[in-house]
């Protein structure tokens, strides 16, 4: 079963796809039409690319740089079929530990658009367990000096900055007691607060 399904649709309907053969173009012949200049017609299929992991060697990353530069030109309808989407993506990025993709390198994708982020942090920490807790981890001590991450130096320091947050110091502590190894909060907490951050 398709977990994004009823929500590519929705994204299908809201961008009215006019060409019946876009959505079952491969990707590169999809990545050849939006850099000729249709790229709002090809948000729908590339979407759909990036969240069953049909991008061959390209980021996600890549994809959400495009949408950014018309994220703006989207229409309400638009932008909600697209939110409701992507927090699905990102809720299912969280629900597992290891995920793929992981919550980082969706975090990053969401990170390019012009939206807050705090929708996505806060829920990150809603209900903090063991593999959302894991998947922070992974964050501080690798995925943050990731190109997708150092490529956005200005997203990259507000994410740095809510890691640094009392609420995530105490879900990391208070999860770390029952579900990490003995000294690894130390570890995650010494390599967050240090000098490179």
């Amino acid at each position: 079963m398709d977990l994004y399904r009823a929500s590519l649709t929705d994204i299908d309907s809201a961008f009215a796809v006019s060409s019946r053969l876009l959505p079952d173009l491969p990707f590169d012949a999809v990545l050849a039409r939006a850099d000729a200049g249709e790229l709002l017609e090809c948000v729908p299929r590339l979407t759909s690319l990036v969240v069953h992991h049909e991008l061959g060697d390209t980021s996600p990353t890549e994809i959400f740089d495009r949408f950014a530069t018309v994220w703006d030109a989207f229409t309400d309808n638009q932008r909600t079929a697209m939110f409701e989407l992507l927090t699905l993506w990102w809720q299912a990025s969280l629900a597992l530990y290891p995920s793929d993709p992981n919550p980082s390198l969706v975090l990053a994708c969401l990170a390019r658009l012009p939206m807050p982020l705090s929708h996505w942090l806060d829920y990150w920490l809603r209900d903090l367990d063991e593999a959302q807790a894991a998947h922070i981890a992974d964050l501080v001590m690798t995925d943050l000096d990731r190109t997708e991450w150092t490529s956005i130096p200005d997203r990259r320091g507000q994410v740095v900055g809510w890691l640094k947050s009392e609420p995530v110091t105490i879900g990391m502590t208070f999860v770390a007691g029952t579900h990490f190894e003995k000294g690894q909060l130390g570890k995650i907490l010494d390599r967050l607060i240090g000098p490179s951050r």
